[in-house]
C-alpha cells in the first residue's frame, strides 16, 4: 500500500482486541489511504475508541505526532500505548537549581509556579576570549544525541539515555520523545516546537500525524499566533502604551517593534544571569513580539486587534489555515472529533474538501437512555432577556440540584457573572447547603483546572461545577457526574473582536462553532457504555440552534437531539 508500512487492522495495538465498529473504521482508513489521500477526517462519537484507532494509524505509517488539547490526555495515550512518549512544556517541570530537592518532594515542586522550569535560565550569553559573546548552557541540559533508540518502530520501541549524571526534567522527557517513533503532543507545545524548531527540526520529522480533539484546532491556533499586550508589558520597560496609536494595525505595529527592540536590549545586558525570573519571562515577551510583528508585516489584514477594558490590547489572526498549513504537513493526517463537518473544517484548516476522505460513525454506542437530553426551555435567553426570564431559569438550576441532592454534578455557563448569579440564587432559594455544593471553575491556566477537577473527584461531598470554560476536553466519568445543567445555548460573544468579523464574513461559520460547543457540552458526563447521566438544557433557544443546523450535526447525536 503506497506510503504505508502496514494495515491499520495488522497494527492494532496488541494489549487490546478490536471491536466491529473500530474494524470498520480502519478498513476504511486503509482504503483511503490507498485511494491516494492524505488527509482523513474522523467523525466518530465517545466510546468508539479514537485513541486506539490513533495508535493504529501511527503504527502502520511507521512514525507520527499525535496531538491532543489536554495534558490528561497525553498521559492517557502513554499509559495505554507503552512505545508513546509525551513532550509537555516547560512549566509542567521544575528547574533543578531553583528548587531544594532534599526538602520539597518533585510532585509538589512540578507544580510550584515559583520553581518552575519556565523560569529558569536554560542558556546565556557570556564573553568569550575573542571579545565576541558565546553561547553557555546550563549543566543539567542534556544534548539530543545521548539517547538511543532501541526496537524502532515497534510495540517495543524504548528511549534510554547514556550516563549517570542528572539531566534537566524538562529536557530529559523532550529529547526521549523526539527521539522516539511516536511522540504525544498538547497543541501548545507542538506548535511551539515546530515554531522554534532551531537545532532540532531533522527530530521533528514523521510520517503521520494525528490531530485528536481536532474541533480545537481553531482556538489552539490562535492562542498560538495571537498575543495580549498589557499596558504593564509597557512600564516594566519604562514605556507607556499611551504614546503610541493602537486604534490601527500601523500604530500597533510600531509599538511592537518599538517594544520589542527594548526587551531585546534588556536580554542583551542582563543575559549573563542564570535562573532570572524576569529575565526568563522578558525572554519569553520578545519572542512573542517578535513573532505577532513578522504576522503584522507579513499579513496584516489577516490581524485583529481589540482593546482589553484599558489593559492593553489583544491581537489575534482572523483566519487561520495558513498556519495550519505550516504544521500540519507530514505524508498522513488523521483528524479525529466527536463534531467535525468537512466542508466546515475544510474552510478552516484551507484545505480541498475533495481531497479529504471523510469518515463518519453514525451511531454512538452508549444508549440513548443513559445520555438521556431534556430539553426544557424556561425561557428563550438572549441579550433581550429580562432578570425575570434569568430568575426563572436560575430557580430551576436550584430545583434540579435539589432532585440530585446526592450526586455530583456539572453546570455549564457562558459567562463568568453567570456563576456568581447562581449562587447567590441558589442560596436564597435552597439555602447554604444547597450553595455550598456549587465549585466554581472560571476560565484559568489548565493546571490550575486540573487540580480542581482533581480535587473534584477526591471529594465524597456531591459537588457541582460550575463553570464557563469546561465546554470541552474534561472527563467527569461515572459518580463524578450524574446530572448536568447547560444555563443558556453557547453562542460565541459577538463582543470579541475576531469573533464579530469572522461572523459577519460568515454566518454559518458563527453558528457552526456555537452548535458544535453545545454538542461538545452534551457529552461531558457520560463517558463509557455503563455509564448514565441526565442533562437539563434550560434556554429554549438550544432546540432551535440544533434544528436550525441539523444537516451539520453528526448522526451520531440525532437519538439525543430529536432530528
Amino acid at each position: 500500500m503506497a506510503s504505508q508500512d502496514a494495515s491499520l487492522i495488522d497494527s492494532f495495538p496488541s494489549k487490546f482486541q478490536p471491536r466491529p465498529v473500530q474494524t470498520d473504521i480502519m478498513k476504511r482508513i486503509d482504503d483511503a489511504i490507498g485511494s491516494g489521500y492524505r488527509n482523513i477526517l474522523l467523525c466518530a462519537p465517545t466510546g468508539v475508541g479514537k485513541s486506539h484507532i490513533a495508535a493504529a494509524f501511527a503504527m502502520a505509517l511507521g512514525s507520527s505526532h499525535i496531538l491532543t488539547a489536554q495534558k490528561i490526555l497525553q498521559d492517557q495515550y502513554c499509559r495505554d500505548f507503552e512505545w508513546m512518549y509525551a513532550i509537555k512544556g516547560k512549566s509542567n517541570f521544575p528547574c533543578i537549581d531553583m528548587y531544594d530537592y532534599s526538602s520539597i518532594p518533585y510532585e509538589t515542586a512540578a507544580s510550584d509556579p515559583s520553581v518552575s522550569c519556565a523560569y529558569g535560565n536554560c542558556s546565556w550569553q557570556e564573553d568569550a576570549d575573542n571579545g565576541k559573546k558565546a553561547t553557555t548552557y546550563c549543566k543539567y541540559k542534556p544534548m539530543p544525541d545521548r539517547y538511543v533508540t532501541s526496537e524502532v518502530g515497534t510495540e517495543q520501541e524504548r528511549v534510554e539515555s547514556v550516563g549517570t549524571d542528572q539531566i534537566c526534567y524538562y529536557y530529559d522527557q523532550k529529547y526521549t520523545s523526539l527521539n522516539a517513533s511516536f511522540s504525544v503532543f498538547n497543541y501548545p507545545a507542538y506548535f511551539l516546537a515546530r515554531k522554534y524548531s532551531s537545532g532540532i527540526a531533522h527530530m521533528l520529522h514523521r510520517k503521520s500525524i494525528v490531530a485528536d480533539e481536532a474541533h480545537e484546532i481553531e482556538d489552539q491556533l490562535i492562542d498560538m499566533i495571537g498575543i495580549d499586550i498589557y499596558r504593564s508589558h509597557l512600564t516594566d520597560v519604562s514605556l507607556d502604551m499611551s504614546d503610541f496609536d493602537t486604534g490601527d494595525v500601523d500604530g500597533v505595529k510600531e509599538m511592537v517593534e518599538h517594544v520589542a527592540n527594548v526587551y531585546h536590549q534588556y536580554v542583551a545586558q542582563n543575559d549573563g544571569q542564570t535562573n532570572d525570573r524576569q529575565l526568563a519571562m522578558y525572554k519569553n515577551r520578545r519572542d512573542h513580539l517578535d513573532a505577532i510583528f513578522h504576522e503584522l508585516d507579513e499579513t496584516p489584514e489577516n490581524m485583529v486587534i481589540q482593546p482589553l477594558d484599558g489593559r492593553g490590547i489583544s491581537i489575534k489572526p482572523i483566519e487561520v489555515g495558513v498556519y495550519a498549513k505550516r504544521f500540519f504537513d507530514a505524508e498522513h493526517q488523521l483528524y479525529m472529533s466527536a463534531t467535525i463537518h468537512r466542508d466546515v473544517f475544510c474552510k478552516m484548516m484551507d484545505l480541498e474538501p475533495d481531497e479529504c476522505a471523510y469518515i463518519e460513525i453514525e451511531r454512538s454506542p452508549f444508549a440513548a437512555e443513559n445520555r438521556k437530553v431534556s430539553f426544557l426551555g424556561i425561557r428563550r435567553l438572549s441579550m433581550r432577556s429580562t432578570e425575570s426570564d434569568y430568575a426563572a431559569v436560575y430557580a430551576k438550576v436550584s430545583e434540579i440540584m435539589k432532585s440530585h441532592a446526592d450526586q455530583k454534578g456539572l453546570i455549564l455557563t457562558t459567562r463568568k457573572d453567570q456563576c456568581e448569579e447562581i449562587v447567590r440564587a441558589v442560596r436564597a432559594d435552597s439555602g447554604d447547603e444547597q450553595a455550598d455544593r456549587l465549585k466554581i471553575i472560571h476560565n484559568d491556566s489548565a493546571q490550575k483546572r486540573d487540580v480542581a477537577i482533581a480535587e473534584h473527584a477526591e471529594t465524597d461531598a456531591p459537588q457541582v461545577l460550575l463553570s464557563p470554560s469546561l465546554w470541552y476536553g474534561v472527563d467527569l466519568k461515572d459518580d463524578l457526574s450524574r446530572f448536568q445543567i447547560i444555563v443558556k445555548t453557547p453562542y460565541l460573544s459577538l463582543g470579541e473582536a475576531r469573533t464579530r468579523i469572522k461572523s459577519k464574513k460568515s454566518q454559518q461559520w458563527y453558528l457552526y462553532a456555537s452548535l458544535t460547543k453545545l454538542l461538545q457540552g452534551l457529552g461531558r458526563s457520560v463517558r463509557g457504555p455503563d455509564d448514565h447521566a441526565v442533562t437539563y438544557i434550560l434556554d429554549g433557544g438550544a432546540r432551535d440552534l440544533i434544528h436550525r443546523m441539523r444537516r451539520f450535526v453528526p448522526r451520531s447525536f440525532a437519538d439525543v437531539t430529536g432530528l
